[in-house]
C-alpha cells in the first residue's frame, strides 16, 4: 500500500480492494487454499465478499488459486480433469454472486477459457515472473497476458491473448510462436467441445453466439441511424 500498489486476498486483512481507473469502479478480490488466504471452498464467503463488492462498482474481477494438495483425484464417469471440475464449480459460485470476470493460476501451465452467464472464465494463466532458477519445459513456461474488454454491465465483448515464454535465469520474453494461444485454445476445444468462446491464431478470443448487451447496443446503433424519418 505505501508504493500504491493495490492488493487484495489475504484473510482478515486485505480481503478485497476498489481499483478506480477512468471513472470505472473495479472491485477486485482473490481466493485461494493458502493458509492466509479465504478458502475457495467457502462459498458462504465467497458470495459475501463478492456481493458487496458488486453493491460498490462496475466490474468486479475475482482471482484463484487452487493448491494441489486440495484436488482429489477419483476414478469416476466425468473425464474432466479434478482441477477443472474444482475450478468450473468455483468460478460459477463467483459469476452467480456479481463477479464478471474470473481467473486462476492453474496448475503451472495455461488452461482452457469458457464463458459462463457471459462473463470470461480464465482457468489458469500458468507461471509468469516466477522466481529464477526454474527448470521450464515448453508448457510451464508460457506465461501469458489476457487483456479484456468488457460491456459497461460486465459481459463480456471480446479479449486478447499476448504470448510470453519464461527464460530460466532471464524472466519473461515475447513468445513470437504464440505457444500460449495454441495451448489454451486446444485445451478450450478439448474441455468444452461446445463453448462459445473463439480464439484466433493472433490470439484474438470472440463469442460465436451475440449476448443481449451486444443486441440491444446493435438495435440502439439501427434506431439512430433512423432519426427523424417516418
Amino acid at each position: 500500500r505505501n508504493n500504491g500498489i493495490m492488493f487484495a486476498g489475504i484473510r482478515s486483512f486485505c480481503e478485497s480492494t476498489i481499483i478506480q481507473n477512468n471513472g470505472t469502479k473495479i472491485g477486485f478480490a482473490a481466493f485461494g487454499n493458502n493458509t492466509y488466504t479465504i478458502s475457495i471452498n467457502d462459498s458462504v464467503k465467497i458470495a459475501q465478499t463478492i456481493n458487496h463488492l458488486d453493491t460498490l462498482c462496475d466490474i468486479v474481477v475475482i482471482a484463484f488459486s487452487i493448491n494441489k494438495k486440495d484436488i482429489i483425484y477419483t476414478k469416476n464417469n466425468n473425464k474432466k480433469h479434478p482441477y477443472m471440475r474444482l475450478a468450473e464449480k468455483f468460478a460459477q459460485i463467483c459469476i452467480d454472486s456479481g463477479a464478471d470476470i474470473v481467473y486462476g493460476d492453474g496448475e503451472d501451465t495455461p488452461q482452457s477459457l469458457d464463458l459462463y452467464k457471459d462473463r470470461l472464465i480464465m482457468y489458469g494463466l500458468g507461471n509468469f515472473c516466477t522466481p529464477t532458477c526454474n527448470k521450464y519445459n515448453e508448457e510451464t513456461s508460457c506465461a501469458p497476458i489476457i487483456s479484456v474488454n468488457t460491456y459497461s454491465d460486465g459481459t463480456f465483448c471480446n479479449a486478447k491473448i499476448h504470448s510470453f515464454k519464461q527464460i530460466n535465469n532471464r524472466g519473461p520474453q515475447i513468445d513470437k510462436e504464440q505457444n500460449a494461444v495454441r495451448i489454451i485454445r486446444k485445451r478450450t476445444q478439448t474441455s468444452n467441445p461446445e463453448t462459445r468462446i473463439i480464439i484466433n491464431d493472433d490470439g484474438t478470443i470472440l463469442s460465436k453466439t451475440k449476448n443481449n448487451t451486444v443486441l440491444i447496443i446493435e438495435v440502439l446503433n439501427e434506431g439512430q441511424t433512423h432519426l427523424g424519418k417516418k
